[in-house]
This record gives C-alpha cells, structure tokens and sequence, in this order.
C-alpha cells in the first residue's frame, strides 16, 4: 500500500510534469500563433504598400510619358520654353505630385509649374542627390525613381520620378521629371502607414540602399534620407530573408510575394516582411519591435497560468483525496493482501513475510507443522463448496482456539493449514500434532450434517531441515505424504523419507513415458468355477522399466491416480486387453469374461460410456462379456456421480463387481443404491481363513449378503488347496490365485485355456481334508 501511495503521488508529478509540458506546449503553439500572426500582418500590409506603390509609380510613369511628349510637340525649342500653364493644370490634378518640370539632357530644368522658385531650381546633372539617378535615367527606357531628398524650390521632401523623352532613333530629346509628396495628399502617403511606436514602413532603394520612404515616429527625416542603410543593417536583413526563404540573394529578388522573419536591429528583435519591386528596384518592407509581440503576449499568458493554475489546484485536490482514501483502506487492504479471504486466516504471503522476519531477527530455532485434512475432497464432491467452505471456516476455528498464542497459524490453500512453532523437541511437536488431530477429528456438524474428518500432519524443523520458507515447506510436506498413508498420523522429516518422496517424483516421470516406450504390457489371472472350469480373466497391467526395473503395480498405479495418468492409463488397460483377448477367443474358439479394474477419475471422465462401448464394438465384444471392478471406496469419493455412471453402465448390460468388499465403508449402504451383479471376497480376509475365526465369519457373511441379494461371488488370492476348499463349504461361487493360475501374457493365456481339462476340480480334491479342518 506504500508502494501505492507512492504511486499515487508519482502519477501526480507525473501529471504535473506532463501538464506543464503540456501547457508549455501549447504556450509556444499560441506564441508562435501570434508571432506568425505579426509575420503575416506584416506581411499582408508590406504586399500592399508594395502593390499600391507600385500601381502609383506605373500611373505616374505613364502620366509623365504622355505629358513629355505634349511638352515637346509645344515646345520644340528648349532653350525658350513657352508658359507652364499645362503643368499648372496637371498639378491641380494631381495634388500628391509637389511639382512637374522638363530638363534637358545636360540636367537644367527649362519648364517647370509656376509654384516653383526658378531660382532655387538645381542642376539635376550635378546635384548630388539627383546626379546618380539623372544619369541612369538618361540610359533607361523606364521611369527611374530618384533619390528622396528636400526639394528647396517646394521646401518640402519628395520621392523624384523622372522618365526620358526620346526620337524614334532613341536619343535622349529631354527628361519628364516630377515630385511626390511624402506627405500630402498622395493616398498612399496620406497618412502614417506604421501603427506604433516602434512599428516601421520602409521603401529602400536596390541600387544604393537609401531610404526612399519611412513612415515611423521618428522626426529625424534629414540624417534618415541623407545616408544609406548600414552594412550591418543589411547584412542582417538579407541573411534574414535568405534564411526565412531558403534562397541566396539573387533568389529573393524573384520572390513574387513578401516574407516574414525574426531579425537583429540596433540591438533589438523585431519582426520583419520584405519584398522587392524590380520595375522600380526597389525593397518594400514593414516591421515591427518584438517587444511589442510580448507585451500582446502576456495577457495571454497570464490566463493561460491562470487556468493552468486552477486546474492544477483542483487535480492536486483531487489526488489529495485520493491519497486520503487510500490511506483509510491501506490496513484494510494490506489485511485481505495478507489473509486468506475464506477463514480470516494468515496467508502463503504473511507466511513468506513472518517467516523471513524470524529468520532475519536471528531465531535460532523453531518449527513447521504441515496440516493436510483427511476425506475433505468428499465433502465438496458431494455436497458442494458451500458445505465445503463453511467446514473449513469451522476447522480454523477450531486450530486458532487449540495453538498457542505464541504460535502462528496460516491457510496455504484448500484443505492446508501450516502453523509455526518454537517448540522443537520430537516429542513435544508430536504431542502437540496429535492434540491437533485429535481436536480435528472430532465430529463437524454443518447444516443438521455431521462431518468426521482427520489430518496427517508433516514436520519440518528450522534450520535442521531447511534454511527459507520454501525448503521447509518442501521437508515438511514429503513428511505430510509420508503421514498420509497412514491418514490421521504424525510424521517429522527424515532424509530416508526424501528417498521415498524422490521415487515418487521419478516413478511419475518416468510413467508419464512409459506407454510411448513401450514398457507398460497386461497380464491375466484366470478366475474359475467350482468345477475348475475357466469363467472369466482379470487384466492385470505391469510396468517394466529400464532404470527403476519392475515397478509394482501398488506404487505405480497409486502415483497415476494422484497425478493425473489414471485416465490415459486406464484407456490403454482397456483398449489393450480387449485387442489381446480378443486374439485369444478367436484362436481359441472360447468366450470367457473380461474383469477390467476402473478407477473414479476414469468412470467420471466424459464421454467414458460412450468410449467403453465404441471400445468393446470395435473388438466385437458384448456388454455381458465384460465385468467392470470398482471399489467401494470409489463410491465414498462421489457417490451421487458415480452411481449414475454405474446405472448407465448397467442399463446396457455391462456386469458390475464390487471389489475389495468388506474393506472400506458403508458397504450395505452400496449394495442396496447400486446394481451389483458380483462380490469379490479381499484377499486379506482370504489370507486369515485357516487360523483366524474372524475372518472365517467374515467370508461367511459376505457370502451370504450376496446371495441374499442376487449377487455372485469371487474370492481372489486363493493360494493353498487348504483355502479353495473351505471356501468352496462357505458356498463361494469362483476363484481367482495362485494356486489355479498366477497371471499370465497372451500366450501361456492361450496354453493355460488349452489345457483347462486337466486343471484341478475342487468338489473332486476337497473331501476329506474338509473333513478334518471343519472338525
């Protein structure tokens, strides 16, 4: 829960750290917003000072052609020009032009409107202003825009326009010339152009970089329009409008549209578009301090901290909130994390944890006792979990109020218990088993029901037989399985009982390959009438292997019902025995019943009828040929499920044994549910029948249940003479042992039938050994 709490808090720096990238992410979007936004105004008003200068230009031009050629069709002699009347009427037109005027080719003015002082007219040849632009009007068949500079006969400031006149041979016969306002009433500059303080509308000249125009604050028109623009300056500026255009100098003067960029001037940021009128060379640009983009940026700003704020303050209270709700559920939850839902008791996990603290505290010594129930699989089978649940809430129960305090007391898993102990004398921990067991086996009553169940207890002790948790657990549950065998018994850990634990493990291994190896094979034991007479073969299956040699049928077949091979191996008993009896009645021309033993996980398997009688058609066997062996105990384990198999099994004529008889529990209850067409008498009791009075009166009775209910019967392990007989006075209906055939492969099968007429008939050697054991 700690580690939640810091997760909690890590997703919430997390999403802090997240949410200020993400809120610098969109800061930068909406400032590039808005620094594009000024790149475009700029842009847009840049292209239409452009544009509108350049349709003024081409007006004018045309203005200034036409009126040339009036001018010199009037006056053809230049040198005594008439009255300026057309230029005085072409002025009033034009209020944005200051003046018109006429030069000849040597740069002297010889006609200009009556408003100018003829005696302030300069030299536009030898002026310096207008001497570079006169010259290179003379050699251009285009309007040349001159220099900005103080027209004194007009004492204001104007943008000089001139145009050559020419004769159809193209010399030079005079220059139109005219000036315009900066200010006045041209529509272009009839007002400031730039917005602010520091915002800038420039028109710069391409051929020697003066200023042509400046719309801005600034007062200083003489020091403006007197120098060109500094190296610096433009320097900066087109390395700008290259990089902005990914182009080199000459590439920018072909540009159809303006640009927008970030350049240094004069120690500042500011905000530039530009664009270059090749007609007239000259640069348009607009521009703007950067400053001025910040100041519009902070409002902007400042909401989105704002918001950025509130939200954060509502995201941090609500992790507050949830931080607080964790903490009032972390016991909560570091309980269930720790304990076992169903019995409230410790679990695999507190276990590992308080283990490991005794072993980190430096306890020198202390114990397990594993505690497995005996018979609880029962109580689930056949009457559910619910029943089964409420049993092992019970059962805890009972463990807490009978181990100390001291002592520690956790559920691993279904029907396992584990306590831990400082108690380390054998004969302490034993006692202290068995006190368990015996509280344990005292009856459970759950719903009007009532319950005796036991528990085989194995003991493992720290550090003699392991140094963690886990090889503890693994030392006391090999004593467990060892204690098992015996049910309701106590084992402590010794290395010899590894040994028998280890073969278990290989014998499953080693089982689990056997059948694809070809190591698993079947063998009969004849079973016989009272005359001797061959009735029926028990299939017998026997396991030979190359490492562990001949395996006895009791430890194989125990280890294949509790790992799971049971079905697989039971299939192939079937399957096998079927095709070799099969050989034998064919060979032979005799039909004898085939006794097949079924364990509970084969009977329950789906589809197992349906199986079995594919099985017996595919051998063309009959129902009635073949006898099914089941245990009683088979029946304890599920007997609602079973019996319905049994009832199936029976309809379609299968015979059913009951084996083992008298052996296990609530025998009579089992004859009276189910139908059982035979008893077989256990060899145990077969063993005792000469010296044991018990025994005798056992056979006897088990005799004549079975008669009593219809039912035939076999006694097995019949090995002496002495035996067949008195078993054939108690009434016995057939035999099966040693001592009429031990079991047999295929072929001694097949001599063992052959020869049936010599085998021994018990009526004919009995006689007077009878005689002299009945007295």
């Amino acid at each position: 829960m700690a580690q939640l709490k810091r997760n909690i808090w890590t997703i919430y720096f997390i999403f802090l750290l997240g949410s200020i990238v993400l809120a610098g992410v969109i800061a930068s979007y909406r400032w590039q917003g808005v620094v594009n936004e000024y790149k475009q105004q700029h842009i847009h008003r840049a292209e239409q000072v452009a544009s509108a200068i350049h349709a003024v230009f081409v007006s004018q031009e045309m203005l200034l052609d036409v009126l040339g050629q009036q001018l010199l069709r009037e006056h053809t002699d230049l040198t005594h020009p008439q009255s300026p009347k057309l230029l005085d009427d072409l002025l009033l037109v034009n209020p944005w032009v200051s003046g018109f005027g006429l030069a000849r080719p040597d740069g002297k003015l010889v006609l200009v409107n009556s408003a100018q002082d003829k005696s302030l007219l300069p030299n536009l040849a030898t002026q310096e202003s207008s001497r570079d632009s006169f010259r290179q009007t003379l050699s251009s068949y285009s309007m040349v825009v001159g220099r900005t500079y103080y027209l004194k006969a007009m004492s204001e400031w104007g943008i000089p326009i001139r145009k050559a006149l020419r004769d159809n041979d193209g010399n030079v016969l005079a220059v139109m010339t005219a000036g315009i306002r900066i200010r006045g009433a041209s529509k272009i500059f009839e007002k400031d152009l730039h917005y602010g303080a520091t915002d800038e509308v420039n028109l710069i000249r391409g051929s020697d970089f003066y200023l042509q125009y400046h719309s801005s604050n600034a007062n200083n028109l003489d020091t403006i329009y007197q120098k060109p623009l500094s190296d610096t300056t433009l320097d900066n500026g087109f390395s700008a409008l290259m990089e902005a255009a990914n182009t080199d100098f000459a590439g920018i003067r072909q540009l159809t549209g303006a640009l927008g960029y970030t350049v240094e001037r004069y120690g500042k940021q500011r905000i530039e578009a530009t664009l270059y009128d090749s007609r007239y060379d000259l640069w348009v640009s607009s521009s703007v301090d950067f400053n001025d983009v910040v100041v519009e940026f902070i409002p902007t700003l400042m909401t989105y901290a704002a918001i950025f704020l509130v939200v954060q303050l509502m995201i941090l209270f609500l992790f507050r909130s949830i931080a607080a709700a964790d903490k009032k559920t972390r016991d909560h939850l570091e309980y269930q994390a720790a304990h076992d839902v169903l019995t409230a008791l410790p679990n695999r996990y507190f276990l590992v944890d308080r283990t490991s603290h005794l072993i980190d505290i430096g306890v020198e010594r202390f114990s397990l006792l594993f505690i497995d129930i005996d018979n609880f699989k029962g109580i689930n089978d056949n009457f559910g979990h619910d029943v089964g649940d409420q049993v092992l809430q019970d059962l805890a129960q009972r463990l807490n109020s009978i181990i100390d305090k001291s002592e520690l007391l956790a559920r691993l898993g279904g029907d396992e218990f584990v306590v831990i102990t400082t108690k380390y004398d054998e004969q302490e921990l034993k006692a202290c088993a068995e006190n368990i067991i015996a509280s344990l086996g005292k009856v459970f009553s759950v719903r009007n029901m009532q319950f005796h169940l036991g528990a085989s207890i194995g003991i493992a002790r720290y550090p003699q037989h392991g140094d963690s948790l886990n090889a503890l657990l693994r030392a006391a549950d090999i004593a467990m399985y060892e204690a098992k065998k015996d049910k309701n018994s106590v084992v402590i850990y010794r290395d010899e009982i590894e040994d028998t634990y280890l073969r278990h493990n290989r014998i499953e291994q080693l089982l689990r390959l056997a059948r694809h190896r070809n190591e698993l094979f079947m063998v009969y034991q004849p079973q016989v009438d009272q005359a001797g007479t061959l009735v029926g073969v028990e299939a017998l299956v026997r396991w030979n292997n190359a490492e562990l040699g001949f395996v006895s049928p009791d430890q194989f077949i125990a280890v294949a019902e509790t790992s799971g091979l049971m079905t697989e191996l039971g299939n192939f008993i079937i399957e096998r025995s079927l095709q070799d009896i099969r050989q034998v009645q064919d060979a032979l021309a005799q039909h004898f019943n085939l006794s097949l033993n079924i364990s509970v996980r084969q009977l329950l398997q789906p589809g197992f009828v349906e199986m079995l009688g594919d099985m017996i058609q595919r051998y063309r066997f009959s129902p009635h040929e073949i006898v099914l062996e089941i245990t009683e105990n088979l029946f304890i384990e599920d007997m609602n499920n079973v019996g319905s198999v049994i009832f199936t099994l029976r309809d379609r004529g299968f015979n059913i044994s009951l084996d083992d008889f008298g052996t296990g529990y609530s025998s009579l209850s089992v004859l009276q549910k189910l139908p059982i067409d035979e008893l077989k008498v256990d060899k145990s009791f077969v063993d005792d029948i000469h010296h044991d009075e018990k025994a005798r009166k056992m056979i006897k009775n088990i005799i004549a249940i079975g008669k009593n209910y219809g039912m035939s019967v076999l006694a097995e392990g019949v090995e002496t003479e002495q035996q067949a007989c008195m078993l054939n006075t108690f009434g016995c209906d057939y035999y099966q042992g040693y001592w009429f055939s031990k079991p047999l492969d295929v072929e001694a099968l097949c001599h063992f039938v052959q020869a049936a007429d010599d085998s021994r008939v018990i009526d004919n050697v009995c006689g007077e050994m009878l005689d002299l054991n009945l007295d």
